[in-house]
C-alpha cells in the first residue's frame, strides 16, 4: 500500500512540474525583495504593491534611498542603489501575440524611466523564436554583471549587455546558443 501511495504521489508531483513548466513567473513565485549584488541595497514593494522603495542596509534601521511608482518582480538594483533595471514580467517566455515593440528592458534612475529597449533591439530575427506549448522563448536575463551593465542572453547566441545609466547597448558578445 505504502508503494502505491508513493508512486502516486511521485505521478503527482511529476504532472504538477511539467504542467507548470511552460509557464512565466507569476507574482507571489519569487521573495518580494531585489538585492543588489553587493547586499547594500535592496527594493522592495510598499504594501499595497503600488510602489518600490529602495533601501540601503544600515544598524539598526534600513536608510530609505529612494521610491518609484509600481513593483517589477523581474528587477535587477545596481550596487550603488542608484539604477533599477525592469525586465519583461514574463521573464524568459513572450506571450504568443507579442509585437517586436514590446519593452524588454526599463532602465531607471532614482525612479525615473532612463530608457525602454524593445524585444525588437535584442533579438535580430523573430523566427529565431523557438515557439514552447503556449509561448515563444527568447533568451534569458543575466542581471548585473558589473556595477553599471546589465546583460542579456538571446536565443540566437548573443550576449548583450547595456549601460544602465544610459540604455545603451554596449557590448555584443557571441555565445553558445541557448538549447
Amino acid at each position: 500500500m505504502k508503494t502505491a501511495a508513493v508512486a502516486v504521489l511521485a505521478a503527482i508531483v511529476l504532472w504538477t512540474w511539467s504542467a507548470s513548466a511552460d509557464a512565466p513567473l507569476l507574482s507571489g513565485d519569487e521573495p518580494d525583495r531585489v538585492e543588489s549584488l553587493n547586499r547594500e541595497f535592496f527594493a522592495v514593494p510598499s504594501a499595497n504593491r503600488k510602489a518600490t522603495i529602495v533601501f540601503r542596509r544600515r544598524k539598526p534601521k534600513h536608510e530609505e534611498v529612494w521610491r518609484m511608482s509600481g513593483w517589477h518582480d523581474n528587477s535587477f538594483l545596481s550596487d550603488d542603489g542608484e539604477y533599477l533595471t525592469v525586465g519583461y514580467v514574463g521573464d524568459n517566455l513572450l506571450e504568443a501575440d507579442f509585437t517586436a515593440s514590446l519593452p524588454m528592458l526599463q532602465f531607471y534612475r532614482r525612479g525615473k524611466l532612463v530608457r525602454s529597449v524593445s524585444l525588437g533591439e535584442i533579438i535580430e530575427n523573430m523566427k529565431s523564436l523557438r515557439r514552447t506549448v503556449s509561448h515563444y522563448a527568447w533568451g534569458y536575463y543575466r542581471g548585473h554583471t558589473a556595477l553599471h551593465d546589465v546583460a542579456v542572453d538571446t536565443i540566437e547566441g548573443r550576449r548583450l549587455t547595456f549601460d544602465v545609466t544610459t540604455g545603451a547597448l554596449t557590448r555584443t558578445e557571441s555565445i553558445k546558443k541557448i538549447p
